[in-house]
């Protein structure tokens, strides 16, 4: 059999059985690309020749010609790649393929995209709640603003498809390769376009690769999120206290505006566009905790009220919220005491611009606590979330990821001095909680609600975090055994043994299918790790029971992930984190000498295959002893600058009524019912 291209000479395609190899003579493609450099040089003559020549009509049998030889170059070229989608160029290597983006993708039939919309609804809106459903409806209804959300659309068809049950829908449900396909689209489009909705896109599908295991490809999105959000000037209100201030504090140079002002009756838009923001900051905060890499939203940046309570969206309620200060990360260093950074809340419109290193005297209130005039009753759920995930980044980024020389008095003075501050900024926020958000012990089966949930374990985790330094010390610290060690590990093991109870009866009342947020699963990786690193420091203690507990939590938030497509996914976030703490407790079991790093989490949770851990002193455990009021590892006792300052705080951490407090959210006095929460 032969196959001829039409019009070109010597370009026969043989398939004579087994006598020869399939594909192009010699020559083929040197002449379709000699061709088109001859076309593409005749059109730039055309383009070059005089007006008065480009103002006549071509003649009809040149068009004619134009148009045939672009007809049969384009069928050679199809069937040179065999891809409406590629071409092959002939340039230094003549194997490169260039690959051409995919057209627009189609959406599934009505029924079946209806179907996807309620499960996005549903299923994944509780994390990222920044679209007002009735307000969606509207504009999808709606023939001049439904194209408006076309990318919205597929970002919802990629992550909301595998909780659409396949037996109760008219029709096939789009396959995983071709939501692959339409990720990328959705990639392409929102980020060619400076609008609301392409951020809302884009963080659909962060969180949806997150969740898959494929944070690597998440984190470049949410770089760009991240400044986008500035571009749009998201980061600030639209209410005159902007970051250009009020008059008599504006700049000469004003920002371009990218985003028309809304009027003052769009305030379901505003809380919108507000939500949009606070759900980027989310993403931002998940990807500094987990990695250790500096936050780009900073205090430089950002001046924004909490988002409101969701019922109060919903039924379009229009509210007023306190702003939330965040810290300057110059400011923030150890060695600037924290009752120089402003407080959480400003509700004083004028006065949230609180200069970085601002005294106690010269705020409107109390470092520690909101001011009495803060209405906090105009904010939910949400909000509390936003707070708690705050408080994980200033544990990580203001105590762990600070710069510090263990063998200076003065640094460690000031390090000790950190822990103590960002305790009890712990604790306060703790205290602080309004007594509505309290338990109903007699309603303790109904539905949880899911951000208050997501906000009292990452409260727990921050005390993990916090106090793992001083619970576990490194052996190389001489001053060690003055540390108040005991205290502080069992103060991780409480907050871990809060953290297994909390998601238990969360997952417990869980309508089936749900998901669970990916902050959520790195919380409960981090409460089994400190389980684990626990029963490693004190044995012969036997292992918490709560770590297989935490660890059949994660493995059944991997199952709830996947939705209906079981299988399909190679291992989701949760998946990851379990396998990774059976790994780490094997490991702990076969290898006498082997110790979990504390501080080596960030590492352990990367996408990145990462070499085992090394013991920085292979005899670790051999050298363990028992120390007084400390952890039972060796310490250099020959160390003297255990003096002065270093004494005075460490008098004061071991003080009776600072060890006292009651710093973890347990299950039976933190938590609160979904009746209030309207999905």
């Amino acid at each position: 059999m032969v196959f001829n291209v039409d019009g070109l000479t010597g370009t026969e395609c043989e398939y004579k059985g087994e006598k020869c190899k399939p594909g192009m003579r010699p020559g083929v493609i040197e002449t379709i690309h000699r061709r088109l450099d001859g076309l593409e040089k005749s059109i730039e003559e055309l383009k070059s020749s005089e007006p008065s020549n480009a103002l006549k009509p071509q003649e009809p049998h040149d068009i004619v010609r134009l148009a045939r030889e672009l007809h049969r170059l384009n069928e050679s070229a199809h069937f040179v790649t065999g891809s409406p989608h590629k071409r092959r160029r002939i340039d230094d290597d003549a194997s490169t393929l260039v690959p051409q983006y995919p057209g627009k993708p189609s959406l599934p039939p009505e029924p079946i995209l209806q179907a996807i919309i309620e499960a996005y609804f549903s299923h994944l809106h509780p994390w990222i709640p920044m679209l007002q459903q009735a307000r969606f409806d509207r504009r999808l209804a709606d023939p001049a603003t439904r194209p408006k959300l076309l990318v919205i659309l597929h970002a919802m068809v990629v992550a909301a498809t595998r909780y659409v049950d396949p037996t109760c829908i008219p029709g096939p449900l789009p396959t995983p390769a071709e939501r692959e396909q339409t990720r990328s689209w959705v990639m392409s489009t929102a980020m060619s376009a400076l609008v609301i909705e392409s951020l809302q896109a884009l963080t659909i599908i962060a969180f949806n690769d997150i969740g898959n295991g494929e944070a690597m490809r998440a984190w470049a999105i949410i770089g760009s999120l991240t400044r986008t959000a500035e571009y749009l000037q998201l980061t600030v209100e639209q209410d005159g206290q902007d970051e250009q201030g009020t008059p008599d504090r504006a700049s000469l140079s004003r920002p371009f505006v990218s985003l028309p002002p809304l009027p003052g009756e769009a305030w379901i838009e505003r809380e919108e566009q507000r939500r949009v923001f606070w759900n980027i900051f989310s993403l931002d905060r998940f990807c500094s905790i987990t990695t250790g890499w500096n936050t780009s939203l900073t205090s430089d940046d950002v001046c924004r009220r909490l988002p409101c309570d969701i019922g109060l969206w919903w039924q379009d309620e229009p509210v007023v919220t306190p702003y939330f200060n965040i810290w300057d990360k110059s400011a923030g260093r150890i060695g600037n005491p924290i009752a120089f950074l402003p407080s959480q809340y400003t509700s004083n419109d004028n006065n949230h611009h609180i200069n970085k290193g601002t005294s106690p005297a010269e705020s409107s209130h109390s470092p520690n606590q909101p001011s009495p005039t803060i209405n906090m009753t105009t904010v939910g759920a949400f909000a509390y979330c936003m707070e708690a995930t705050e408080s994980l980044s200033q544990v990580t980024t203001y105590f762990l990821q600070q710069r510090v020389d263990m063998r200076d008095q003065h640094e460690l003075g000031s390090w000790l001095t950190r822990f103590k501050e960002l305790d009890l900024r712990l604790i306060h926020w703790k205290m602080l909680l309004p007594q509505k958000w309290k338990a109903d012990m007699a309603r303790q089966d109904s539905r949880m609600d899911p951000n208050l949930t997501l906000a009292h374990v990452s409260h727990n985790t921050s005390i993990i975090l916090l106090h793992q330094p001083i619970a576990f010390p490194a052996p190389s610290w001489a001053f060690a055994a003055r540390l108040p060690s005991t205290c502080s590990a069992h103060t991780c093991s409480a907050a871990a043994v809060e953290v297994a109870a909390i998601a238990r009866n969360y997952l417990k009342t869980l309508p089936a299918s749900l998901p669970v947020a990916n902050l959520l699963a790195f919380c409960l990786f981090i409460a089994a790790r400190a389980l684990l690193i626990h029963w490693q420091y004190y044995p012969p203690a036997a292992l918490a029971p709560e770590f297989p507990s935490l660890v059949e939590s994660l493995d059944k938030m991997s199952r709830l992930w996947r939705g209906y497509d079981e299988g399909h996914l190679p291992s989701d976030l949760a998946g990851r984190y379990a396998q990774k703490l059976r790994d780490l407790q094997s490991r702990c079991v076969k290898e006498e000498l082997y110790c979990i790093d504390p501080s080596g989490y960030t590492a352990e949770v990367s996408d990145l295959e990462q070499p085992p851990v090394q013991n920085a002193v292979p005899d670790i455990l051999q050298s363990m002893h028992s120390v007084p009021n400390g952890p039972i590892l060796g310490h250099d006792s020959t160390y003297e600058a255990g003096t002065g300052d270093l004494n005075m705080i460490s008098q004061m951490i071991l003080d009776p009524k600072f060890m006292d407090m009651d710093r973890i959210i347990s299950f039976h006095d933190g938590m609160f019912n979904a009746d209030d929460y309207a999905v």
